[in-house]
């Protein structure tokens, strides 16, 4: 949270809407962007919200960098409602990525091989969970891919 230069203010809602158990995705973005960050701008903060949403409900996706390297672009600023309406839009298109994977039989052969090799924690983690986690790592490489392409392409100019 710190690293998003997130005000006090913000944290402290973010919090509030923690244990209120806020799942109206709409109401999170909204209440988010009405309070300034550090720097004093207004910011959706997309990926916080769907941390909550799966905080609260561990069978919602998740969206960050990682997630969006491999999926779907964040949607550019353009004002708060029209902002709103896309991050909604994107997220429903995540949770039907997220049903369609874990019906895959091949994403359900990663899985059970993940569960395989944490199976001490079986019982805590959902398939949906376990998918962000693989998500998740194939994201991180992804990034780390393009960063180390870029810097070969810097290299060479």
């Amino acid at each position: 949270m710190d690293n998003a230069g997130l005000s006090d203010k913000m944290k402290k809602h973010f919090f509030q809407l923690l244990a209120e158990k806020q799942t109206n995705l709409e109401t999170i973005l909204s209440d988010l962007y009405d309070i300034p960050r550090k720097k004093g701008d207004n910011s959706m903060q997309f990926s916080f919200a769907t941390k909550l949403l799966h905080t609260i409900d561990n069978e919602k996706p998740i969206f960050d960098k990682e997630i969006e390297s491999l999926t779907f672009s964040k949607p550019t600023r353009r004002g708060k409602q029209n902002q709103i309406r896309a991050y909604l839009e994107l997220y429903n298109d995540l949770e039907k990525l997220t049903v369609d994977l874990l019906e895959n039989e091949k994403v359900k052969n990663v899985i059970l091989k993940f569960r395989l090799k944490f199976q001490d924690y079986n019982e805590q983690i959902s398939d949906v969970k376990a998918l962000d986690f693989i998500m998740w790592s194939l994201g991180k490489i992804n990034e780390n891919k393009k960063k180390a392409i870029k810097k070969i392409e810097k290299n060479h100019q």
